[in-house]
């Protein structure tokens, strides 16, 4: 019980050095019960508790990483295959998965156009379709640079080798099976 505590200590120390508003953190192994802590506020009066949802955000991308890796591991891709291979894109086709992965693709940060003024995200079709005018800031290999773009490029391969959407992908894969029941690609 006393190492509970300490870590309930460690959540609240970082949670205030780090000026975070509201943090949720999970603990489990296979020999122990789940282990869950939360403390802060959601808006200005909301008390988080375990029922709290927060939007998924980059989590995603881990997400995206372990479905793809899935994807290797059952032989349907290889981490330096061309993106081009697994789908049909106008440009930047011959960046690999790996670099993609990596962050190292050159490929700029977001889907072409103004996502973070209008915070409207673009569909599959329309980031494929605009994928012609994104642009490079790198050439592939040259340094890091996160690429949210990237990423999303990759969600849409692991979706066409599984067949579904990438939300069905991750709940089939690994939400279900890790008895995620709460993590929701949408908010409820």
């Amino acid at each position: 019980m006393g190492h509970l505590m300490r870590l309930e200590r460690l959540v609240r120390q970082s949670q205030r050095d780090n000026r975070i508003p509201a943090v949720q953190v999970a603990l489990h192994r296979s020999d122990r019960p789940l282990w869950t802590f939360q403390v802060g506020t959601a808006g200005p009066v909301t008390t988080v508790d375990e029922l709290t949802q927060f939007r998924i955000g980059s989590v995603t991308k881990t997400f995206t990483a372990v479905l793809l890796m899935q994807c290797r591991d059952d032989g349907l891709l290889d981490l330096d295959d061309p993106v081009s291979a697994h789908l049909k894109v106008p440009r930047h086709g011959g960046l690999t998965l790996r670099r993609l992965l990596s962050h190292t693709s050159g490929l700029q940060r977001e889907p072409y156009g103004d996502i973070w003024d209008t915070l409207a995200t673009p569909g599959l079709e329309q980031t494929l379709a605009e994928l012609a005018r994104a642009e490079r800031v790198l050439p592939p290999a040259r340094r890091f640079h996160y690429s949210n773009l990237g990423f999303a490029l990759l969600g849409q391969v692991v979706a066409a080798k599984r067949g579904g959407t990438w939300a069905e992908v991750l709940a089939d894969r690994v939400l279900r099976p890790l008895r995620l029941e709460t993590v929701t690609v949408t908010p409820n």
